[in-house]
């Protein structure tokens, strides 16, 4: 699934545990990219953080795990001087530990 079609999903009126199933796969599709493809990193998580924009991602609590993978990707767009200690390995724990639950 390309970020466009994610976005538009996201951003229609689909119910939270569909919108919760596509974003996981996608972020597992974007880890496995990163993983490859470590200079693409900075446009992989802007492509993720960009999904914060969606109906989906204004619906989440502000504790919900889903909005925290979003929040990280939005750190990992930045230079590292500026991520806070966010790495994608905070990113892939909290996908991985939302897969196992």
């Amino acid at each position: 699934m390309n970020n466009k079609t994610i976005f538009k999903k996201l951003d229609s009126n689909i119910p939270d545990s569909e919108a919760k199933d596509l974003l996981l796969a996608y972020i597992k599709k974007q880890l496995e990219r990163q993983k490859n493809d470590p200079q693409a990193s900075e446009a992989i998580a802007y492509k993720i953080a960009g999904l914060l924009s969606t109906r989906f991602a204004r619906s989440l609590a502000e504790n919900d795990s889903y909005l925290r993978i979003l929040q990280i990707a939005g750190n990992l767009e930045l230079p590292d001087r500026h991520r806070d200690g966010t790495s994608w390995e905070n990113l892939t724990n909290l996908t991985n530990a939302l897969e196992k639950s």
